[in-house]
């Protein structure tokens, strides 16, 4: 796939190379064969078919599929422009040769199996680009993120930042506790360094390529998704210290689904063809297998997503099966419960499974510094700035002013200092009221602040109390006796050592 996008022009089959239909009807595949051979070494396109003969090219799906399906020719690569190229295989060149004794016998209208049979997607490939660009994207959104959160762009395209990777939505057991499950999506999309993606993206697009041919469009998103989910939810189930990403739970899933599509469609398969195929697939499965053994690779991941993909596309053939009737949109509809049950399991495990108890612990004390550190911004910003206006020098401040005209009868008192001495109490009261209905809640767990917290309304209470009989006093149209004054003082030492008292954690 990558060397197709790069292949010189002078590479590509042309119309000298076209060998038109007999009688000039829709060429079959002994004429597609011929055609294909005449390429040689060089891909041969259908495009250039066309153009040549002028033959409608949906006529040529179902022989190349017919040619295909016996092991005759193979896809080699694809340009963009002309589509897929095909050549012969050994087994195409000795057939043409008549060697039939050896070779699958050469299709024709009658002997081939009709796609009735062998149902497949035969549109344009789009999902499979929809899924490798998404990722291609985020990747370079990452790029983006870490050149303007300052880190190294070297870090970030060798794997080794972390950080980019999860504010892109990686995934680690502690965001699941804090309600972050949109994070069992999004860390299919992301990947730690290019060489992740670009081993993932070939993946994605071979298999994801034959997926959107054998299930279908939508049935390839689907399988990537709960493939994806299901994996990443069985790799955070094992693992949920350490932040995962990548799509390879997906693409393993997508594996598995091939491997189910090839043994239920074996009996319409060509023994050559069904053995080739299983073989082929059981090497990359092995070869996977022995890669999730490595250190870093979550093998949880790969299994979980193989498992999952398994059991979608066996739900997608069961579709198949049922065309008609409440059952077929039972089934429909169950896909969406299907796609919730690892999600579903994976909750169970966060609740009683091993591993999970110290999380829920620091669960526990992330919520409580949360907490913390939540009432301590309130008290720094709500709590302290009344406080400040209700110590004692404040206070020492309001009782000489409002002792000047204690002293005096009522008649003789300035009434405009006494209405300002007024507002001034009225505005300290109101602080003092607001400061014990913002520390009424409930405790955060920390024993320092919390005592801290209750000093401060004892406090504020001595303060709220002194404040009121001041204000009375001015009320009152006769000179305060001794007893009024005395029982001012007690209240005012009392009031001292409680501030004295108050000790910040």
């Amino acid at each position: 796939m990558t060397t197709a996008a790069t292949q010189p022009e002078s590479h590509v089959s042309a119309a000298p190379n076209a060998v038109p239909p007999s009688g000039g009807g829709v060429p079959g595949p002994k004429e597609l064969l011929a055609a294909i051979a005449a390429s040689g070494e060089q891909p041969w396109f259908p495009s250039a078919y066309v153009a040549a003969t002028g033959v409608p090219r949906d006529a040529l799906d179902d022989p190349l599929t017919d040619l295909r399906l016996a092991g005759l020719i193979e896809v080699v690569t694809w340009v963009k422009g002309r589509g897929q190229g095909y050549r012969l295989t050994p087994a195409g060149r000795q057939a043409l040769q008549g060697s039939v004794a050896a070779t699958p016998p050469l299709p024709d209208a009658t002997t081939t199996q009709s796609s009735d049979k062998l149902p497949l997607n035969l549109q344009p490939l789009v999902m499979v680009w929809v899924l490798a660009g998404a990722c291609l994207l985020v990747f370079l959104g990452g790029l983006a993120v870490a050149t303007l959160t300052g880190n190294s762009l070297r870090d970030y395209l060798t794997g080794q930042d972390v950080r980019t990777v999860y504010r892109l939505g990686g995934i680690r057991g502690s965001d699941l506790l804090q309600g972050q499950w949109y994070r069992l999506l999004t860390a299919n999309f992301v990947h730690f360094g290019l060489l992740h993606l670009l081993a993932n993206g070939v993946a994605l697009v071979l298999l994801g390529a034959e997926i959107e041919t054998v299930y279908g469009r939508w049935q390839l998103l689907w399988l990537f998704l709960i493939s994806g989910v299901g994996g990443v939810s069985a790799a955070v189930a094992t693992t949920p210290e350490v932040v995962l990403a990548g799509a390879s739970a997906a693409i393993w899933g997508l594996l598995t689904a091939e491997v189910v599509w090839l043994i239920a469609y074996r009996r319409q398969l060509s023994p050559t063809l069904f053995h080739r195929a299983f073989l082929h697939l059981a090497s990359i499965l092995l070869l996977n297998v022995l890669l999730s053994l490595v250190p870093g690779i979550s093998w949880a991941g790969h299994m979980g997503g193989g498992v999952w993909g398994m059991v979608a596309a066996c739900w997608l053939l069961l579709e198949r099966q049922v065309r008609y009737g409440r059952w077929r949109a039972l089934i429909l509809t169950g896909r969406l419960g299907l796609l919730l049950v690892p999600v579903l399991v994976l909750l169970a495990w966060m609740e009683w499974g091993p591993g999970w108890e110290g999380m829920r612990q620091w669960q526990q004390q992330e919520r409580q510094r949360r907490r913390l550190w939540a009432a301590q911004e309130q008290f720094n910003h709500q709590v302290l700035p009344r406080l400040e206006r209700l110590q004692p020098q404040e206070i020492e401040s309001l009782q000489r002013k409002a002792l000047l005209q204690l002293l005096r009868p009522a008649a003789r008192r300035d009434s405009a200092t006494v209405a300002h001495l007024h507002e001034q109490l009225r505005q300290r009261l109101d602080d003092a009221q607001m400061i014990q209905e913002l520390l009424q809640e409930s405790p955060t767990g920390h024993a320092p602040f919390d005592r801290y917290r209750q000093q401060v309304v004892h406090y504020v209470a001595l303060a709220q109390h002194l404040l009121q009989i001041l204000d009375v006093m001015l009320e009152e149209p006769d000179i305060p006796t001794e007893a009024a004054w005395y029982h001012w003082g007690r209240l005012r030492q009392q009031l001292d050592q409680a501030w004295l008292a108050l000790q910040p954690p």
